[in-house]
């Protein structure tokens, strides 16, 4: 908030000159259209923008962490959510691919372990996520949990902790990863039967 406050008019009319430029835009057209056309339609809606400056590509930063923290907030909900978040290595990168899998298998569906062992046999959740929110510079490794009610959430950090400890020592089963990966393949490839994923896909690479 500080930076924020500190900052005049001036500051924000030139940052966004220098980075809300042509030159650092991605426009992606996508479905039945000839590159012909394409081209014709950028040059009559876009053309005559200028391009403005280069923006330097920033390098990938994961914002270290070496102590845990924690912190709660109340508001008016039906239950309890537990949040927990790591800082990973950015898109495309093999740590954050394999992050991928390990999220699948410890929450990504209701067959998941997590989600087996605590919404389905101890009872404690009604819902579990794990996933990887992907970003260029650095992803998040992220966890959600909706406590039952009347639960302690404590008990649930607990199992969460236990269920953790295993997947670190023992990692994935062979079964575990077939069925992952086949269920990340089989989203894919359904995605792309819909033109705005196609869009989305094309515009990310």
């Amino acid at each position: 908030m500080k930076d924020l406050d500190a900052a005049s008019l001036a500051d924000v009319k030139q940052w966004f000159r220098d980075c809300y430029g042509a030159a650092n835009t991605v426009v992606v057209l996508s479905g039945d259209i000839a590159p012909a056309v394409a081209k014709g339609k950028m040059l009559k809606y876009f053309g005559d923008i200028a391009s403005g400056p280069q923006v330097p590509r920033p390098q990938p930063w994961v914002a270290p962490r070496d102590t845990s923290t924690s912190g709660s907030m109340t508001d008016n909900v039906a239950q309890t959510r537990i949040y927990r978040e790591w800082n990973v290595p950015g898109r495309g990168t093999r740590d954050e691919n394999l992050l991928e899998l390990a999220a699948a298998v410890l929450g990504g569906s209701k067959t998941s372990r997590l989600y087996q062992r605590l919404v389905y046999q101890d009872k404690l959740a009604d819902r579990v996520a794990v996933d990887v929110q992907q970003h260029v510079l650095a992803s998040m490794f992220q966890l959600q949990v909706d406590v039952k009610k009347g639960v302690d959430p404590n008990k649930v950090d607990a199992e969460i902790a236990d269920e953790w400890q295993k997947f670190l020592k023992d990692g994935p089963t062979a079964d575990e990863l077939a069925r992952v990966k086949t269920e990340i393949r089989a989203s894919f490839v359904r995605g792309l039967e819909k033109v705005n994923t196609q869009a989305f896909i094309l515009a990310r690479g």
